[in-house]
């Protein structure tokens, strides 16, 4: 048995309950486990160790994850609100982590970011959109490179000081009405998406050259080379040098010299 695809089978709950070792211990070869929308479960602690993939999102009543998962890849516990504590020893092969409204990891992450993370050196991706008591992001792996903050409605800080984040190409960012900076190294970017309540921002690059569009309901700006702000008193047009990415200066700071220039409030972004 490789794959295990268990879906909304409320059913087993009281199976789930007594007795995991019975259910799970004979499959010592299983790699991919689907526990979706089983919404009575409250804890895992007897899960085969050769598990790649784990899914649980939607199982609402779950509080505790406690096996031992050293080849997990993937584990997606998206919705999981009740959750207050992860697999033992994720670590090198992990390479997605979605915990979408997992507030409840909440103390865990305000108190031990680097416990958490610190072992994922290998994580490409991790999602913690509608983690909404999320005040302070500060300690990732290096390795990211999709960075996903959608809902973080406390969210103040998101600071890449603990390293080299050179392999970052996605950061999307959106609905986060606290954050009131971006990190200074953001050069590697192919795509920045920030959005307010209503107004998108998206910033997408590629190989050759860069494009940046705003959407606001007052103003509409449109670079590269040129700018053009849109405002019902007055029309302003405005070419720039091209914007290009380049370690010498961040995509953060050409970003923040040119809104300067056009004397656009820097609280749009």
């Amino acid at each position: 048995m490789r794959v295990l695809a268990l879906q909304g089978c409320d059913g087993l709950s009281e199976l789930l309950a007594t007795n995991q070792a019975a259910l799970f211990g004979e499959l010592s070869s299983l790699e991919h486990l689907n526990l979706q929308v089983c919404t009575s479960w409250e804890t895992l602690s007897f899960l085969p160790t050769t598990l790649q993939k784990l899914w649980l999102a939607g199982c609402s009543s779950l509080q505790s994850v406690n096996a031992s998962l050293p080849k997990l890849q993937e584990f997606g516990a998206e919705e999981c609100r009740n959750l207050r504590t992860l697999p033992k020893e994720l670590g090198s092969c992990m390479r997605v982590l979605a915990l979408q409204g997992c507030d409840g990891l909440s103390e865990l992450l305000a108190t031990n970011q680097a416990a958490l993370f610190g072992d994922l050196y290998s994580l490409q991706k991790l999602d913690l959109s509608r983690c909404m008591s999320l005040k302070t992001l500060s300690f990732l792996p290096t390795s990211l490179e999709e960075l996903i903050l959608i809902g973080c409605i406390e969210l103040e800080v998101l600071d890449f000081r603990s390293g080299n984040f050179t392999n970052l190409k996605r950061l999307d960012i959106r609905f986060c009405p606290r954050l009131r900076s971006l990190p200074q190294e953001l050069e590697t970017l192919l795509e920045l998406s920030i959005e307010r309540d209503v107004p998108p921002l998206t910033i997408e690059s590629t190989e050759s050259e860069p494009t940046i569009k705003i959407d606001d309901p007052v103003h509409t700006i449109e670079c590269y080379p040129k700018i053009k702000i849109d405002d019902p008193a007055h029309t302003i047009e405005t070419t720039l040098p091209p914007l290009r990415l380049h370690k010498r200066r961040g995509l953060r700071s050409r970003i923040k010299s040119w809104v300067r220039r056009e004397m656009l409030p820097l609280s749009k972004f």
